[in-house]
């Protein structure tokens, strides 16, 4: 675990997640991290369902978007505006973080020029379609180590690397 904690905001984003969210959001206080230096905001876009209502049951800030059709580009830049802390994590509603994903991804900024770090993913029923079983397979392809451009998920820095305070 890093000797310096920066204050991470959380920037989780959902459309009709309410059966999944809960799960999410309890991941991401059960990560192994100070709790004063965690920020969740879910920003719910567009949902018809009770997301919202699953959501408000955390201690967290939540950001309703009221723009149809809804649009993951914009529901992570609404929840980035309203962040503040040092690193940005972007989470979907219907994921779940490993509990020791910081311990493993924070220590990685101390160096410069790292604006974003990354996980693999899991899927949590890979047998349960096609569909599952093939995304699985293909995140598990993907190699270790820099990648040009990250997916929507990831770890970011919030400015640039030059001057950052990490």
């Amino acid at each position: 675990m890093p000797v310096n904690f920066p204050k991470i905001s959380f920037v989780v984003t959902g459309h009709n997640e309410e059966a999944k969210i809960a799960a999410c959001l309890q991941s991401l206080f059960a990560l192994e991290y100070p709790a004063d230096k965690k920020e969740i905001i879910y920003v719910d876009n567009y949902s018809s369902d009770r997301s919202v209502l699953e959501a408000s049951r955390f201690p967290i800030r939540i950001l309703a978007l009221q723009k149809d059709p809804p649009r993951p580009g914009l529901a992570r830049n609404a929840g980035l505006a309203s962040a503040t802390g040092e690193l940005a994590q972007f989470v979907d509603g219907d994921m779940e973080m490993d509990a020791q994903w910081l311990a493993h991804a924070v220590p990685l900024f101390q160096q410069s020029q790292v604006g974003c770090v990354v996980g693999r993913l899991q899927e949590e029923r890979p047998c349960a379609t096609i569909y599952n079983a093939v995304l699985d397979f293909s995140w598990k392809l993907k190699t270790l180590g820099v990648v040009e451009a990250p997916s929507g998920g990831g770890l970011f820095r919030r400015e640039p690397a030059a001057r950052a305070r990490l």
